[in-house]
């Protein structure tokens, strides 16, 4: 309420969104995409079956087995497998970024590995041919793509 909003989850997202995005100027180092592909589902507030939903990332159409690298230097927080079979990693990485990486089918990393930007972490599955990418700083939820600087995706 001492920010004249209400407690509604609409409302509270929102702010939440636009405090994480006022973060995206303190930091330094461009985001390397992991994959290159088309993004289909963009970060953000979405409709779908006239539900809304709020999308923390991003989803990026890629080839089959695609590789998926870091994002940025860091250690590997966890590696967790759903009940599809398929796995999602997070990194920690410096300045209290959190990446996700999901949809993956082959793992080239474990929990409390150190990797580099640019390392190869794991692999999208060739059924899927979809790679899910999140970042979040403290953790809120930044738009992935707010952190490009120069690249393409």
């Amino acid at each position: 309420e001492d920010m004249g909003l209400r407690q509604d989850s609409f409302d509270r997202a929102g702010y939440e969104v636009i405090r994480a995005n006022a973060m995206v100027g303190r930091i330094d180092e461009e985001i390397l995409v992991p994959v290159s592909g088309r993004v289909v589902s963009t970060f953000g507030w979405q409709n779908a079956n006239n539900n809304d939903t709020f999308h923390q990332g991003i989803t990026i159409a890629v080839d089959a087995k695609e590789d998926v690298k870091a994002a940025y230097a860091g250690t590997v927080l966890s590696v967790e497998r759903s009940e599809n079979g398929l796995y999602t990693i997070t990194i920690a990485h410096a300045n209290g970024l959190v990446t996700t990486y999901g949809a993956l089918s082959r793992i080239f990393v474990k929990a409390d590995q150190m990797v580099d930007k640019g390392d190869i972490i794991a692999q999208c599955s060739d059924n899927n041919s979809q790679l899910y990418f999140e970042v979040k700083h403290l953790g809120e939820p930044i738009d992935p793509l707010s952190l490009l600087k120069s690249q393409a995706v």
